[in-house]
């Protein structure tokens, strides 16, 4: 198994505007208490998560929809290569480049190498991620008939330079009643060959409630 999610603590890059994970003492043994106890609170997207259509739609499905005892698992997920450096889009004309033969695709995990920068450049990689435009989604529905996820090694499909355009690809992912595609965002793929050679992927949220979205352990595994 290949884990594909980055591990959570205070130092996470995150998206502008975004909360920041906290971590406090509610019980202390050296205030007399029996045990030590944190409380931790932490935004549903932060770090490796899920975006769940109610992230952008009031009526969408939230993550307890998605899971069955917990547990999100996807076949023929494909990891391909679309490089892209800051500031720059993945358009529709890169979703037509993609190869045929993964007609089947249930998950598309995209590659743009610019997950590099998370640890070298975490100021770019936050503020001037690479980018989709807000017609992708309604051309991978087109080529990929049973897609239910699409994955990004950016911090979001959308950029703080394009707040609007990253508004609109958000919902034509998220708000098609018929075929929502769930967003899996800030994945690390530095590691990952590339094939036509289909994983299994197995997503684990934090959080299986009647939430907008959640942080993940991502798993592939062939």
């Amino acid at each position: 198994m290949i884990n594909i999610s980055y591990p959570v603590n205070r130092n996470t890059p995150l998206y502008p505007n975004t909360q920041e994970l906290k971590i406090s003492e509610y019980r202390s043994r050296k205030n007399g208490d029996s045990s030590n106890n944190s409380l931790i609170t932490i935004p549903s997207h932060y770090g490796t998560h899920l975006d769940a259509p109610r992230h952008f739609c009031d009526e969408g499905v939230c993550i307890s929809n998605l899971t069955t005892n917990g547990v999100i698992t996807l076949k023929n997920v494909y990891c391909i290569s679309i490089p892209k450096h800051a500031d720059m889009p993945i358009t529709s004309e890169d979703i037509l480049s993609l190869p045929k033969e993964i007609f089947n695709a249930e998950g598309i995990l995209i590659k743009t190498g610019f997950c590099t920068e998370r640890l070298t450049n975490p100021s770019a990689y936050t503020n001037t991620p690479p980018w989709v435009t807000g017609d992708v989604p309604g051309s991978l529905r087109k080529l990929f008939p049973n897609l239910k996820l699409y994955g990004s090694d950016t911090i979001s499909v959308s950029s703080p330079l394009h707040r609007e355009e990253g508004h609109v690809a958000h919902k034509e992912f998220l708000c098609n009643v018929r075929q929502p595609i769930i967003l899996l965002e800030d994945i690390n793929l530095n590691s990952i060959n590339l094939s036509l050679s289909p994983y299994n992927l197995t997503l684990y949220p934090y959080f299986d409630e009647e939430i907008d979205g959640s942080p993940v352990v991502a798993l592939l595994w062939e």
